[in-house]
């Protein structure tokens, strides 16, 4: 692939930070990311198997960190991952070593083949239904899509507008802890493919969460220049978090906007720009739509800006651009649905009022780094941790990462919220660690010939396909 140009950006002006071609002696070649792989292997199956003992009396945490019934399946139909987990191995090795596709050609393939596979690793449990499962809308279904009839029922900006006082009518309580914008999202790709064709539904939504891979490929672009780039993005659809959760958990959705208006908060402040700025702003705008999550990006934003901007008149104009792109976003919802943020938000029930249990202290983070698998996590620790020479200190993620490992450890009678489920709820951190990891697997190849490079990052993809289909093998994970 090109990297002299990207397809996206049209400028020729070099990488902010191209990694350095010598051999720096604090990270030594072939050791450290082997090493730090196979320690965070051993650390989380310490946590797994330590957790065995552990009860939680609530949820479907049958067996610890994660959330889902363990019930190990061995069923034929997971032999569909070989061909679809060979398929996303050969297109990350092609977006590695050709240089003929530009960018975005590269990035829809790598999405085709992460929805593939994604599709492949739905079916691994044996069940055809587990593809369709996340939309279905039959009597008694626990799905988002259980509650679209009310769009129809009431008109979208009736729907919106009088959202709140809908809630008894709900069936499903996960339409309550969450802005109206999901339901409306349903609604219309439903609309558009047809109610009845759920797998159509379901692979509109897949094709959306693993779209999550242009949000990885802009961290690592602007973190390491074009080849780290794309590297995020393969590392990104070969996570398990991704693949498990792409057709089964609108969480995968959610994670994108939250994920690419970081992205994007990233480029301004790294550029300077307040178009960028806007841009990421008016992203985190439609994410809140969909999630009160946003809050934390927001947040973890405002503090990155502070920090890197060199300077208080800098960080105030990127700060007041950021915010004109959301609060635009949010004033348009206002006028043409009638969604208030605040007056939803501050009608939302609590989730939970679950005593406070120290296990979730490792245990929520031991399952968001399982999800991420063991290259993007152990990878990712380091790029965050120790950025290798050459490379931009990724801020905002490893920001956001503090801010939910403080959040985590806080009581539920603070939060609202029940323990447990980071997997899902922390999804938008999966770009972010890909990102970070590219960083190092770039550094860690710098010198490698391009077959080479290409045949590493495609160990890396079968190893993140083969640990998605343990998950899925051992956890009943599709809630």
């Amino acid at each position: 692939m090109s990297e002299g140009t990207d397809g996206l950006d049209q400028t020729r002006t070099a990488p902010v930070a191209a990694p350095a071609r010598h051999a720096r002696p604090d990270f030594p070649h072939g050791r450290l990311p082997i090493l730090a792989m196979v320690v965070t292997a051993a650390a989380l199956l310490l946590v797994v198997l330590a957790s065995i003992g552990v009860h939680i009396p609530y949820g479907l945490f049958y067996r610890l960190p994660l959330y889902g019934v363990f019930q190990p399946v061995a069923s034929p139909w997971a032999l569909t991952v070989v061909p679809a987990g060979a398929l996303l191995a050969f297109l990350a090795w092609y977006a590695t070593t050709s240089t003929r596709p530009r960018t975005p050609v590269a990035l829809a393939l790598l999405v085709f083949g992460g929805v593939v596979t994604a599709a492949s690793i739905a079916l691994v449990r044996g069940h055809r239904y587990d593809l369709v499962r996340g939309v279905s809308t039959a009597p008694g279904a626990r799905y988002l899509t259980s509650d679209v009839h009310l769009v129809d029922q009431f008109g979208i900006r009736g729907f919106v507008e009088h959202y709140t006082a809908l809630f008894p009518l709900m069936h499903v309580y996960n339409a309550r802890t969450h802005p109206p914008g999901l339901i409306l999202l349903l609604h219309t790709i439903m609309s558009v493919v047809g109610s009845a064709h759920l797998l159509r539904v379901s692979t509109v939504m897949a094709v959306i969460a693993m779209s999550g891979a242009v949000a990885a490929w802009l961290m690592g672009r602007e973190g390491a220049g074009p080849r780290s780039g794309m590297t995020a993005a393969i590392l990104f659809v070969a996570s398990p978090g991704p693949l498990v959760m792409t057709y089964t958990s609108v969480d995968a959705v959610i994670a994108v906007p939250l994920a690419l208006g970081a992205a994007l908060v990233m480029v301004a402040v790294h550029r300077d720009d307040l178009r960028w700025a806007a841009a990421g702003g008016a992203v985190l705008g439609v994410a809140a739509l969909l999630t009160y999550a946003v809050a934390f990006v927001a947040l973890a934003a405002t503090i990155a800006i502070a920090i890197e901007a060199g300077g208080w008149r800098r960080a105030v104009r990127l700060l007041g651009g950021t915010a004109a792109g959301g609060v635009a976003v949010l004033l348009l919802a206002w006028l043409t649905l009638g969604f208030n943020l605040l007056t939803t938000y501050r009608a939302t029930p609590n989730v939970s009022n679950a005593r406070y249990d120290p296990y979730w202290i490792i245990g929520s983070p031991a399952a968001v780094l399982i999800f991420a698998g063991i290259p993007v996590a152990a990878l990712g620790l380091v790029g965050l941790v120790r950025p290798p020479s050459g490379t931009r200190r990724a801020v905002l993620p490893l920001t956001l990462v503090v801010i939910m490992l403080v959040w985590v450890n806080l009581p539920p009678s603070v939060t609202g919220l029940r323990p447990g489920e980071t997997e899902r709820t922390w999804a938008f951190l999966y770009p972010m660690l890909a990102a970070a990891a590219a960083a190092v697997v770039t550094r860690w190849l710098d010198r490698a010939s391009p077959a080479r490079r290409g045949t590493a990052i495609a160990t890396l993809v079968v190893i993140g396909v083969a640990q998605t289909v343990l998950i899925q093998s051992l956890w009943d994970t599709l809630f």
